[in-house]
């Protein structure tokens, strides 16, 4: 099995003046036999290639963010995990925005066992939860939502 390397294969640093991204026709057909590479298209190429490989390596290698709350809190980026304390008393969660966190999953976690408060989930404005305007969370529940980007909150995983 090949090792991780340790260096993001960066090519030309962003140096804009150097990228160029190639018309749609090379695109689709590559160079043709008789044409001689252009330059600022392989530095575009290369170019986006690492920001790619930095974005994915991001998703899949960025650890779980985790957070205990005590009270009402809108989540953010990058807390990927809440541990609900409702001991005390209930509250709500307040999901970010779709729109601007398209693919941000969020898993919340009743913690509180034996207690009677919920944690009252509520999207932000006019994004839904499910397709609904809230969602609960008794002792010991624990779900998993994930933005779509167009104002949809999806459940993908619960227990």
């Amino acid at each position: 099995m090949a090792t991780r390397p340790s260096a993001y294969p960066q090519w030309t640093q962003g140096l804009s003046t150097q990228i160029t991204q190639p018309p749609t026709d090379i695109w689709q057909q590559g160079y043709t036999p008789s044409q001689s590479p252009i330059p600022d298209y392989d530095n575009w190429l290369l170019y986006t290639i690492n920001e790619w490989i930095e974005w994915f390596d991001q998703q899949v290698y960025s650890p779980n963010t985790v957070a205990t709350i005590t009270g009402n809190t809108t989540g953010a980026q990058p807390v990927t995990t809440y541990f609900c304390n409702v001991t005390s008393a209930g509250f709500n969660f307040t999901f970010p925005a779709s729109a601007s966190n398209a693919g941000y999953k969020v898993t919340l976690k009743n913690a509180s066992f034996g207690s009677s408060n919920v944690v009252n989930l509520l999207p932000t404005g006019s994004d839904t939860l499910e397709g609904a305007s809230s969602d609960t969370l008794v002792a010991g529940d624990s779900k998993t939502y994930q933005a779509d980007g167009n104002g949809n909150w999806f459940l993908v995983g619960a227990e």
